[in-house]
């Protein structure tokens, strides 16, 4: 009703457009305030329109990060996007689940340029010979990206799109698959609470990555979490200890989309298998379906 009402007030001057835009960012910003007290939009003020550099599919440049350019690659539908969700993805297999979303959301992914997202040249090449150099119990099968991305990187990142591109500020959600940990750990980061309404634990997740032991307390700003998962390996049982562990930390669990898996039918084997088993597609829809629906309450 509040977009309909602006359209309704449309300026003909880009001044009068501007100010139009900003009570609107202002009402919204009043709005979620209501409902989640401490919260303000740390994002800039939407742009009147979207820059047509960012409509379609495109990577654009970053920060740096140590010396390195940090790029981002973003899908951004034809027409208004303001009241759509952006789903932020750092990777995660030669088929990024998150294309799935392109057209319903907007998704904004930040790492190396391996996945098939994108087939055109390159980039964030640095990241890739960390990933494949580095060490540590985190690195299996390979290091993550996001374990070489800080949460000021990221933030940048985002400061940088919102400055392009208008979404709905309220409704940005972190699709954490398969190196699940540190995508996690960057979206519990008290820098970026405040930026994320909520982080799907989702769908696969190698069973290294699939815990969080570490990640940060919650603050009043912090978003809520959402686990999937298919069936039984033992993958499921760092999942559900990373559950547990953010449960009883203070963070908020939306009811799980646990596939054919459960605590009373999947025992936790002494030996590590890769990864979960796949997920039904019922566990997919509603991993989807969370990511496009979430909102910070």
């Amino acid at each position: 009703m509040k977009m309909s009402l602006i359209r309704r007030m449309a300026a003909p001057t880009a001044l009068a457009a501007a100010i139009v835009i900003g009570i609107g960012s202002a009402i919204l910003a009043y709005a979620n305030s209501g409902a989640d007290s401490d919260w303000k939009d740390p994002y800039p003020l939407m742009p009147i329109r979207n820059d047509p550099a960012f409509v379609g599919r495109a990577w654009h440049p970053g920060p740096s990060v140590g010396g390195n350019l940090l790029e981002y690659f973003a899908a951004v539908p034809q027409g208004d996007t303001t009241a759509k969700p952006v789903i932020v993805v750092a990777g995660g297999g030669e088929h990024s689940p998150a294309e799935k979303l392109f057209g319903k959301a907007i998704v904004v992914f930040i790492g190396p340029s391996s996945t098939n997202i994108d087939s055109g040249p390159a980039h964030n090449a640095w990241l890739l010979d960390k990933l494949s150099h580095g060490s540590g119990p985190e690195c299996s099968p390979v290091c993550p990206a996001w374990m070489f991305v800080p949460a000021t990187g990221i933030r940048e990142i985002l400061a940088d799109f919102a400055a392009h591109v208008r979404f709905a500020h309220e409704r940005v959600q972190m699709f954490a698959n398969t190196y699940t940990r540190f995508d996690i750990y960057r979206a519990l980061d008290p820098i970026l609470q405040p930026y994320f309404a909520g982080v799907a634990h989702a769908i696969y997740a190698e069973w290294r990555q699939a815990t969080c032991p570490v990640a940060a307390k919650p603050t009043a700003l912090a978003p809520r979490i959402f686990f999937s998962w298919g069936g039984c390996d033992a993958s499921f049982c760092p999942t559900v200890d990373c559950m547990k562990t953010l449960r009883s930390n203070g963070y908020t669990i939306d009811p799980s989309s646990r596939g054919d898996a459960n605590m009373a039918s999947c025992r936790c084997p002494e030996g590590a298998r890769s990864h979960l088993l796949p997920a039904a597609a019922a566990t997919r829809k509603a991993t989807y379906d969370w990511l496009l629906t979430n909102v910070r309450r």
